[in-house]
């Protein structure tokens, strides 16, 4: 075999599971990537608040709000409108040296996961606060915000 036809082979074997891995529309089982992130910030460590997520908008759990009001790429998440026809996400997630996060939408949960380097040490557990917008049609019915 070629070089040539091992490159085609595995790009032909490679591009649909990384359509799949992005969440491009339309890619059955595509569960990350399905909203977009708006907001990241690292919260460092301790974090009063802990790990927690709400849906931004009307009813905001003051518990869930009223820790991120000290860190302004949060603050400002929590005041943004809603876009029309979508759905906000909020999350303080768990992790070390993380520099993004990820949604996850399934049909039964709404997740997300910081993400970053591997195979780093942490001393302790740091925080991050990541906001994601949904196309409203894009959220599952019964679907449930949490772990």
């Amino acid at each position: 075999m070629t070089t040539t036809a091992i490159a085609t082979t595995i790009r032909a074997l490679v591009a649909p599971l990384v359509l799949v891995l992005l969440g491009l529309p339309g890619c059955a089982g595509a569960a990350a990537g399905e909203g977009e992130l708006v907001a990241f910030e690292a919260l460092g460590t301790p974090f009063p608040g802990g790990a927690g997520f709400d849906e931004l908008g009307d009813g905001l759990d003051p518990g869930f709000a009223g820790p991120l009001t000290a860190y302004p790429t949060a603050a400002a998440a929590l005041r943004r409108p809603v876009p029309a026809g979508a759905r906000t996400f909020a999350f303080v997630l768990v992790g070390c040296q993380d520099t993004t996060a990820v949604l996850h939408v399934r049909p039964d949960r709404i997740s997300a996961e910081a993400t970053g380097p591997d195979e780093v040490d942490c001393g302790a557990p740091e925080f991050f606060f990541a906001a994601f917008d949904v196309p409203a049609d894009r959220v599952p019915p019964g679907a449930v915000l949490g772990w």
